[in-house]
C-alpha cells in the first residue's frame, strides 16, 4: 500500500518518546518483501543499470536474492543510499523502523520492534521526529476494538510482567510471577509443530535473519514437561520490561497479518517471548531474535501451523477443546 499525507489536524498518538538509532546491522534488508509505488520502480530500475543489478524489480517488489536486497553490497550497504543518497531509496526503507498507521483514533506512530537495534536504544536512544506520512491504513473490525483496548490497557500497567501478561491474557492473574498453569506447556506443544522450525528457518529470510533466530528451533526441541524451565526469574527486569514493551508496540501498532485479531496477535508475540526466553534469555541473544520473530510472525507461512484457527488460540489460553 502506498504512502499519503494524512490531514494536518489529525492527532500523533505514540506509546512513549520515540528513541531509534541504527547499528548498521544490515538485518533490515534481509527477508523483507518490499512493494514499490509506480515512480520508484522506474527510479530503481535506473538505479540497477548505473549499479549493474540485473533486474532490480520483480512483479513491482524489489527483488531478493539468497533473503537479501540485491542492492545490499557484502559490508552490508545499501549501494543505493551510498551511491545516489538517502532519499533515493525507496520511501519504506528510508522511513524503517518508523512506522504510522491511520487508526480509528488517530495517526498512530512508533519505532517497529523488528528492527534488532530496539534493544539497545529503546530506552535511552536518539530522540526521533513523529511521521506525517501514513505507511498503511489498519482499520479494525469495531466489534474487536474493545480487546485491542483492553490488550493495550494490560500491556501498560504499572510494573506489568511478561508473565503478569500472560495471567492476564489467559484469565488467571493468580497465576503471575509464573506463567499460568498450562499455558508453557500448550506453547510449547504448538512450537514444536514441524513446519513451525521449517517456516523459522526458511531460506527466504536471509542470512542474518536466520542468524537470530537459528538457536530456537533445537532449543524448543529439547524441551518437555519433565525440563521445561520455570519462568520465575528467566529474564532479568530489563528484558522483561523490553518484551512487555515489544508486545505493546505490536498490538498499538497493529504489526500483525491484517486477518488476525488482536488477541491471537498479543498470542503470537507471547509465544515469541516465551521461545525466545527458554532458548537464550540473555541481552545479546533475547533483544535480536524476539526482533526477528516480530517479523516473521507476520507472514501466514510461520502464523498458520503455529496458531491456525480461533479454535487453536482458545486452547493455548484456556486448555479447553
Amino acid at each position: 500500500m502506498g504512502t499519503a499525507d494524512p490531514p494536518g489536524d489529525l492527532p500523533i498518538l505514540a506509546l512513549r518518546p520515540l528513541r531509534h538509532a541504527c547499528h548498521g546491522c544490515g538485518t533490515c534488508c534481509h527477508g523483507w518483501q518490499v512493494e514499490l509505488e509506480a515512480a520508484e520502480v522506474v527510479a530503481a530500475e535506473e538505479h540497477g543499470r548505473v549499479l549493474g543489478v540485473d533486474a532490480p524489480v520483480v512483479d513491482g517488489v524489489l527483488r531478493r536474492q539468497n533473503g537479501r536486497c540485491v542492492f545490499l553490497d557484502d559490508a552490508l550497504r545499501c549501494r543505493v543510499h551510498a551511491t545516489f543518497g538517502a532519499t533515493a531509496k525507496p520511501r519504506v526503507c528510508q522511513l524503517y523502523p518508523l512506522r504510522a498507521v491511520l487508526a480509528e483514533d488517530g495517526l498512530r506512530v512508533g519505532v517497529d520492534p523488528s528492527c534488532t537495534s530496539t534493544l539497545q536504544t529503546w530506552r535511552d536512544g536518539p530522540l526521533v521526529d513523529p511521521l506525517r506520512t501514513v505507511e498503511q491504513v489498519r482499520e479494525l473490525d469495531p466489534a474487536l476494538l474493545d480487546d485491542e483496548r483492553a490488550l493495550l490497557a494490560l500491556a501498560s500497567a504499572p510494573h506489568i510482567t511478561v508473565a503478569g501478561f500472560a495471567a492476564g491474557l489467559a484469565g488467571d492473574p493468580s497465576a503471575a510471577p509464573e506463567l499460568p498453569a498450562g499455558l508453557a506447556t500448550r506453547l510449547l506443544e504448538r512450537l514444536q509443530v514441524p513446519a513451525v522450525a521449517e517456516q523459522l528457518m526458511h531460506p527466504r529470510r536471509g542470512a542474518l535473519m536466520l542468524a537470530q533466530l537459528a538457536h530456537i528451533p533445537p532449543a524448543v526441541a529439547g524441551l518437555s514437561d519433565r525440563n521445561m524451565p520455570a519462568w520465575t526469574n528467566s529474564l532479568l527486569p530489563e528484558i522483561d520490561e523490553f518484551a512487555v514493551e515489544v508486545l505493546r508496540r505490536h498490538i498499538f501498532m497493529r504489526l500483525g497479518d491484517p486477518t488476525v485479531p488482536p488477541v491471537a496477535q498479543a498470542l503470537l508475540m507471547l509465544a515469541g517471548v516465551v521461545a525466545c526466553g527458554w532458548s537464550g534469555p540473555d541481552a545479546a541473544r533475547f533483544g535480536p531474535a524476539l526482533a526477528a520473530w516480530s517479523r516473521a510472525i507476520r507472514g501466514r507461512a510461520l502464523w498458520g501451523p503455529l496458531i491456525p484457527d480461533s479454535a487453536t488460540a482458545h486452547w493455548i489460553l484456556t486448555g479447553a477443546r
